[in-house]
């Protein structure tokens, strides 16, 4: 007995046909109750009256679709995935099919396409702690998302650094990012100087609680704060990754995106990396950014006079002492200034420039410094001293071997006249000690000798 199977809709057919051919229904019923046109009744009837039952099953049931691409299309397809874009996800591969082979597939023909190959792998997402989506800011420069992704950004040399970078709310445009071995202040600054230089100041910075932007003992002002407070920016911190959500997001793309540009324009150093980095930010924000709702632009252009080369560093505070010295780094400098009578006793302040040169300033005047040698030795004059107490050092510590002479009496070898064993005395006869003597078969003779020379 042949076993058919048959699904809900092919049963109701059945079900439909048979009240047909027993003139319970008519045919335009039967057309009606199963939302069908009365040729396809008529086709069913036929075919139910040939076959039976099997006559309603579909004809299409395990046979391949019209629409299957052909074999030899998809080995080709796959050989490309495999050779040429090896590591890379199904959207990015459909993105790189249509622009450099013109192969136009839909990202998930490609996903089902590497499944099956076993060059990609199902991800099956857990339940995670749901966050309420926090509504983008209307305009562009309004709020500004920073932060730090610590990435194997460099395959091919395997070099593992930070790609610091900012990104809009209002647009998720790319603004500024610049590669560093670590998350640093310096690489704040500069990703901070490519948007001012770019934009202007923009409202409000959005980042996480790390050394940078938040001093982890005591009171006070890091140097990123006091940046950011001189130009008017509103820093706020975020308690939790998800707070930032937009760029924590747009980290997961770079770190399969930037990686893939990197491999393809062969960079094999972090130099390299940073010198074409601005077209891959055209490149993602072309294709990423959106239209903020509002037109306009809150970004407010810098104060007059305001050099970003000097404010965008390090920063310290020296005090002037009587002769209007001070020292930095272990190095004195003499102030040499037309107003060197209104600076004694004064606080100054000390730029480090990213060249290693300082410019010193006093109520943002800069003032003209020069090395005092008469307090300190040059740098080279340390250098010299410094090799010759390493020297002297390596002079009076020298380390006897262990099968030098002097050590050779330490063990089980010996010599008789050596022995640890104790030894007799001998006094003469006012009882001064005239030295050991050694306890044998010839003592006796010895101190007959000795006695005979005392009398």
């Amino acid at each position: 007995m042949e076993i058919l199977h048959m699904s809900e809709k092919e049963l109701d057919r059945w079900r439909i046909i048979e009240n047909v051919t027993a003139k319970k229904l008519t045919q335009k019923q039967a057309a009606a109750i199963l939302n069908i046109s009365d040729r396809q009744i008529r086709n069913l009837l036929k075919n139910f009256n040939k076959e039976g039952k099997k006559g309603v099953i579909s004809k299409r049931r395990n046979a391949p679709s019209n629409n299957k691409f052909d074999e030899q299309f998809k080995k080709k397809v796959l050989s490309i995935l495999v050779e040429k874009y090896s590591g890379y996800g199904p959207t990015l591969s459909a993105e790189k099919l249509r622009e450099n082979h013109s192969i136009y597939l839909s990202r998930e023909t490609i996903r089902n396409w590497m499944i099956e190959k076993g060059i990609w792998q199902i991800k099956f997402k857990r339940d995670k702690k749901i966050h309420q989506r926090r509504e983008r800011r209307s305009c562009f420069g309004e709020l500004i998302q920073g932060d730090g992704s610590h990435h194997l950004w460099i395959e091919i040399s395997g070099i593992e650094c930070c790609l610091t970078y900012f990104i809009d709310d209002a647009t998720s445009r790319i603004t500024s990012m610049h590669l560093a071995e670590e998350e640093t202040l310096q690489a704040y600054f500069i990703v901070l100087k490519q948007h001012l230089n770019r934009y202007g100041r923009f409202r409000s910075l959005y980042v996480d609680r790390s050394a940078v932007t938040k001093t982890r003992s005591g009171d006070g002002d890091t140097q990123f704060e006091r940046v950011l407070k001189d130009l008017g920016i509103e820093i706020i911190r975020a308690y939790s990754p998800q707070a930032k959500g937009r760029i924590e997001r747009s980290n997961r793309t770079l770190q399969d995106r930037l990686v893939k540009f990197f491999k393809e324009k062969k960079v094999l150093t972090i130099l390299e990396a940073n010198q074409i980095l601005e077209d891959f930010r055209a490149i993602y924000n072309e294709k990423f950014s959106v239209t903020p709702k509002s037109p306009v632009d809150l970004h407010r252009p810098l104060t007059p006079g305001y050099d970003v080369e000097v404010e965008l560093c390090r920063i310290e505070k020296r005090k002037l002492t009587k002769d209007l010295c001070f020292s930095f780094n272990n190095i004195v400098y003499k102030v040499k200034s037309p107003l060197i009578h209104r600076l004694g006793n004064r606080e100054i302040e000390i730029s480090l420039l990213n060249d290693g040169t300082i410019k010193v300033r006093k109520n943002k005047q800069i003032l003209e410094v020069e090395i005092d040698r008469t307090t300190r030795k040059s740098m080279e004059e340390k250098k010299i001293l410094q090799k010759n107490k390493e020297w002297l050092e390596e002079k009076q510590v020298h380390q006897i071997s262990k099968n030098h002479p002097w050590k050779k009496h330490v063990g089980n070898t010996l010599p008789s006249e050596l022995s640890l064993s104790p030894q007799p005395i001998a006094f003469n006869k006012d009882n001064s000690n005239i030295g050991k003597k050694a306890m044998g078969p010839d003592s006796s003779k010895a101190r007959g000798r000795e006695s005979c020379s005392g009398s």
